[in-house]
């Protein structure tokens, strides 16, 4: 199975907290919100996985580039957008990556 997590929003409503974090990466319980969503991902079988990015993408590559984050899935991938696409824009922008229909879009 393939997913995609969309993850490139600004994070406006969480001012002035998402000034220095993404919202993804917001602690609930101790764990960051993407260690939650892949666990479960994980649980489901999927194996390939593709993130949008926007805000502050650096912070998400590099909790992607610890250990253990990106062992979970077959392919893990980062589609960093230079400008905010939208939903719609987000998943067209990464048409090349999926290889099975459907795909779970969270």
């Amino acid at each position: 199975m393939e997913a995609m997590v969309l993850a490139a929003g600004e994070g406006t409503r969480l001012l002035p907290l998402s000034l220095k974090k993404p919202k993804p990466l917001f602690p609930v319980l101790n764990r960051p919100l993407l260690t939650w969503l892949f666990d479960t991902l994980a649980r489901f079988q999927v194996q390939r996985l593709i993130l949008n990015s926007y805000h502050l993408s650096e912070h998400i590559e590099t909790f992607l580039a610890q250990p253990g984050q990106r062992g979970r899935f077959d392919d893990l991938r980062v589609s960093r957008e230079s400008v905010l696409l939208g939903t719609g824009g987000g998943i067209k922008n990464t048409e090349g990556f999926w290889r099975s229909d459907p795909f779970l879009v969270v």
